[in-house]
């Protein structure tokens, strides 16, 4: 409360205060001046004080109310539900806005300069509310095209001499929020069902259902054992027998690594060629960077269909931020079952912790997927 009453006063000056006195004087013709502007202060102050208490007693029972949301399905989102939100892209006439904002802003420090400082005739009036108004345009604009980008260079400045020692932690938030903001927008779409109050304490009930449990009750299978064992093959003929399996595997055919939509059966490269520039590296191996795009969108599309998901495979590539990590990482939270990882032999604990996956059922004998529920 104190801070935006500084804010205020920063943005608007004192005469801000000065005019609200005046004006409720005049209003109510009082003989003796009043300060109201003190007790509209002392009011907001109090009305701050008097919502933290609300807050906090709400959010100590906030756990409670959230098991019980839990046990209505209609703040569960499944994979029948979640579907792929597109946000909206930025207009390409947001430049141009930017551009004349910034022509206005310098022609109001001039015109304000000159008046405030009474060099030759003032151009602006000397009405005290078209200050206030003056005034809190300038800064406002100010913030936008000087102090923002300034903070802005000093945050990404300190984040660079922090890389070194959090970037694990900072992979880790910037893999989180395709996620999160899918999260929001699935939802806001869940909820427009319902209309006014009723839509935004549906839609903040689900966020907090689907956010604070993204890993309760799904079945999430690791397939691990060593290296060319047969585990894609075991996967190849399980999902021949059957039509509800999608998502990505990688055979070997003719000695190279490709990928497979583990659906429709379609092999592209994994490997990338000689004129490719953009590559990921493991050890010895190249993989192209558009291959595993292609696959990724598999993935993310399979997401959203009923019966298994399939990633073949997660690795230290994925590990280390790379290749299936993000998707993945949408994929728990949105489904909430039926996901099967493969998973190199000594890496599942790995994977498991990582990836923040609670309970999985680690298995190393491939018969074992004959025996999964449909």
């Amino acid at each position: 409360g104190l801070q935006r009453i500084l804010v205020l006063t920063i943005v608007y000056g004192n005469d801000l205060w000065i005019v609200i006195n005046d004006f409720i004087n005049r209003l109510t013709k009082q003989k003796t001046a009043t300060n109201y502007s003190l007790l509209i202060g002392s009011g907001y102050v109090l009305l701050h004080l008097i919502t933290g208490v609300w807050v906090g007693r709400y959010s100590s029972r906030l756990p409670k109310r959230i098991e019980r949301w839990r046990s209505d399905n209609q703040y569960i989102i499944t994979a029948n539900d979640a579907a792929t939100i597109i946000l909206p892209a930025i207009s390409k006439k947001r430049k141009r806005l930017k551009k004349g904002l910034f022509i206005i802003w310098l022609l109001l420090i001039g015109l304000y300069v000159q008046s405030y400082f009474k060099i030759g005739t003032a151009l602006l009036p000397s009405h005290v509310s078209l200050k206030i108004l003056l005034r809190s345009l300038i800064i406002v604009l100010g913030w936008v095209f000087i102090i923002g980008p300034l903070l802005k260079q000093l945050l990404h400045r300190w984040l660079q001499q922090k890389k070194t020692s959090s970037q694990q932690e900072v992979q880790e938030v910037l893999q989180l929020l395709p996620a999160t903001q899918q999260l929001i927008a699935q939802c806001w779409k869940q909820s427009s069902g319902n209309k006014g109050w009723k839509k935004i304490n549906t839609w903040s009930k689900m966020l907090l259902v689907n956010a604070l449990h993204p890993t309760a009750s799904k079945q999430v299978v690791i397939l691990t054992a060593p290296i060319q064992t047969g585990k894609t093959t075991s996967l190849i003929n399980w999902s021949s027998t059957r039509n509800d399996v999608y998502g990505i595997l990688t055979p070997v055919v003719q000695g190279k690594r490709i990928f497979m939509n583990a659906h429709t059966k379609e092999q592209f490269p994994m490997e990338a060629i000689e004129e490719e520039t953009e590559i990921q590296t493991v050890g010895r191996f190249s993989f192209s960077h558009a291959s595993f795009q292609k696959a990724i969108q598999i993935i993310r599309d399979a997401t959203h269909k009923e019966g298994w998901l399939v990633i073949d495979e997660i690795g230290p590539l994925e590990l280390r931020g790379e290749g299936f990590c993000a998707v993945l990482k949408e994929a728990l939270t949105i489904r909430q079952q039926k996901i099967l990882l493969v998973v190199r032999e000594g890496l599942a604990e790995q994977v498991k912790t990582h990836f923040n996956i609670g309970e999985a059922e680690i298995i190393n004998d491939a018969e074992i997927l004959k025996k999964l529920p449909g």
